[in-house]
C-alpha cells in the first residue's frame, strides 16, 4: 500500500463531511466505494481457480474472492468464491462476514444470503454484526418492528467486522496473483472496513426513527454508540456519531449527550491532516507498520505515524 494515495483518499472523504455535514450518507458510500481502485494485474487462471476452490480454509477462498473482484468487478467467478467461502464456513465468520460486507459494497440486497444470515445468527451468538445484518434484511422484508428486536439483540454484543482477519486473508490470496504486494495491502486495506455496513445502518435508522418511534430512537443510539466503539476509521466514527446524533435528536433530556457526540465529533475532525510523501521514501517496513497500526488503533494512530514518519524523512532531506 502507498501510504500517500490511502491517507489523501480519506482526507478528501472527510473533507466532504465537514464541509457538508447534512451530505447524504448515500453519496459519501458512493465516494467511498468508488475510490478502491481496480487492481491492476492479471486475473486467476483456471487452474489456479480451481486449486483455490479445493482448498480447506474458508477464509482464503473468500479472500481470493475479494481479490478476483478487485481485478474484474463484473467477475461471476469472484462471487462464485466469496459464496463458497462462506457455504463451507462452519462456524461462520471471516468468510460470512466477507460476503455479506461485499454484498454491502456492492449496493446489492442481502436476500441471496438470507439462509448464510440465519446459520451466522447461530454460530456467532456474541457478535452484533449477524444481528445488525439480519436488522437490515428484515427492513428489506417490511418488518420494522422485528428489525429493531435485532437491533436491540445486537446492541448487547461488540461488534467485530473480522477486519483484520479479512486483511490477512486477502493479502494471502492476493500473493498467489502477479499482482504487487502494494496493490494487494492496498486492497486489502481498503476491503477489510465496515464502512458500508455503518452507512446501510444509518439510512435504516433515517427510516425507522422518521416516525419518532421512542423505542427506534433508543436501539438506534445505542447501535451508533457500538459501531462508534468498534469504528476503525475516521469516517465509520463520523457516521456512527451520525447514527446516535439522529437518534438522539427530539428525545427528552438529550442535550448533554448530543453535546458529548459533537465533543467526539471535533476529536475526529482535529485528527485529520495532510501528509506529504514520495512514494519513493516510503519502505516496505513502514507501509507494513502502517497497517498494522491501523487495524490495531484506528485510522487516527496510522496517520499519526504516518506525520511522524513524514517528519523524519524530510529532515533527512
Amino acid at each position: 500500500m502507498k501510504i500517500k494515495s490511502i491517507s489523501i483518499a480519506f482526507t478528501v472523504l472527510l473533507s466532504l463531511v465537514l464541509i457538508s455535514p447534512s451530505i447524504e450518507a448515500s453519496d459519501i458510500e458512493s465516494s467511498q466505494t468508488g475510490s478502491a481502485e481496480i487492481i491492476n494485474c492479471m486475473p486467476y487462471t483456471v487452474e489456479e481457480l480451481n486449486a483455490i476452490k479445493a482448498s480447506n480454509n474458508p477464509g482464503f477462498i473468500a479472500g481470493a474472492g475479494i481479490v478476483e473482484l478487485g481485478i474484474s468487478p463484473t467477475s461471476t467467478a469472484g462471487r462464485d468464491l466469496l459464496a463458497l467461502g462462506s457455504k463451507r464456513e462452519s462456524p461462520k465468520g471471516v468468510a460470512t462476514a466477507a460476503l455479506i460486507i461485499n454484498q454491502l459494497n456492492s449496493g446489492l440486497s442481502l436476500k441471496p444470503f438470507r439462509d448464510n444470515i440465519a446459520q451466522f445468527l447461530k454460530d456467532d451468538k456474541e457478535n452484533a454484526l449477524p444481528y445488525y445484518a439480519n436488522a437490515l434484511l428484515l427492513m428489506e422484508d417490511g418488518n420494522r418492528q422485528e428489525s429493531i428486536a435485532q437491533i436491540y439483540k445486537g446492541n448487547a454484543k461488540q461488534f467485530n467486522g473480522y477486519s483484520k482477519q479479512r486483511f490477512h486473508a486477502i493479502v494471502e490470496a492476493g500473493i498467489k496473483t502477479d499482482c504487487t504486494k502494494v496493490q494487494i495491502q492496498r486492497h486489502a486495506l481498503w476491503q477489510s472496513f465496515n464502512t458500508s455496513l455503518i452507512f446501510k445502518a444509518r439510512k435504516l435508522c433515517e427510516r425507522l426513527t422518521e416516525t419518532n418511534d421512542p423505542e427506534a430512537k433508543k436501539a438506534c443510539a445505542a447501535m451508533g454508540l457500538n459501531l462508534e466503539r468498534s469504528s476503525i476509521t475516521l469516517l465509520d466514527k463520523l457516521q456512527s456519531l451520525g447514527i446516535q446524533r439522529i437518534a438522539l435528536k427530539g428525545l427528552p433530556d438529550s442535550e448533554s449527550r448530543l453535546k458529548e457526540i459533537k465533543s467526539r465529533r471535533e476529536k475526529v475532525m482535529n485528527c485529520v491532516g495532510r501528509v506529504w510523501l514520495k512514494a519513493e521514501d516510503v519502505t516496505e517496513e513502514a507501509d507494513l507498520k502502517y497497517d498494522k497500526i491501523f487495524l490495531d488503533s484506528g485510522e487516527c494512530a496510522a496517520l499519526e505515524f504516518l506525520a511522524d514518519y513524514a517528519k523524519r524523512i524530510n529532515k533527512k532531506h
